[in-house]
């Protein structure tokens, strides 16, 4: 398979479970928290997966190899955008320890992957993980490791939390998108029945109507 493959060219033993952290790597996004952390758990036959580039590379892969596990923290470099999601299968669970982020897109393309996140408590993921029902969010290098650790070890808890995970981004599906924006144009249809731009907004509603 495309996700034994990718494992196999990183080095990955086949049957290591993979915690996989997504981003551009650069000192405000705090992914040293993640590798510190993993690094004191030790987690055994479970490999840390670390995607994508950037200014502060080469700092965490120094940081990485000064871990007693260090056999088991693993970078891909910079993956091409339509590769990203290969890269989240390969994935058990995913993780992040960033608080500056704006959008979170990396949190709703893992959870629509189906990977249960543990994630740094932040006020951009209300909504997004929720504590205890898609993921965990923790505050605390403990929360951390007890919260992977029961994602890891306790197949029943994260596969039910898998499934949730894909169901509560479905709200940001093209889909859904479309509803909502549908919604809205009905609404000013509601709103403004007389005025001229009436036919323009119809046109509108049939070309989503359509796409469905």
């Amino acid at each position: 398979s495309d996700v034994a493959r990718v494992k196999q060219s990183l080095g990955i033993p086949k049957s290591d479970q993979v915690v996989v952290m997504v981003g551009r790597m650069a000192k405000e996004k705090n992914q040293q928290e993640v590798i510190e952390y993993f690094g004191k758990a030790g987690f055994a036959n479970v490999s840390l997966l670390c995607v994508g580039g950037g200014p502060y590379e080469e700092q965490l892969k120094e940081l990485a190899a000064g871990q007693p596990n260090a056999d088991k923290i693993f970078f891909s470099g910079m993956v091409k955008p339509q590769e990203v999601g290969l890269y989240y299968h390969v994935g058990d669970v995913f993780v992040c320890s960033s608080q500056s982020e704006t959008q979170g897109i990396t949190y709703i393309e893992a959870l629509a992957c189906g990977l249960p996140s543990v994630c740094r408590k932040d006020p951009c993921l209300e909504g997004v993980v929720i504590d205890n029902v898609n993921g965990f969010l923790y505050e605390t290098y403990e929360q951390f490791q007890e919260k992977l650790q029961m994602l890891l070890y306790d197949s029943k808890q994260r596969r039910a939390m898998a499934r949730r995970a894909v169901q509560s981004v479905e709200k940001y599906s093209a889909k859904q998108f479309a509803k909502n924006v549908e919604q809205v144009y009905l609404k000013t249809l509601n709103k403004h029945k007389e005025e001229a731009s009436f036919p323009l907004v119809q046109k509108q509603i049939m070309w989503y109507n359509a796409r469905k």
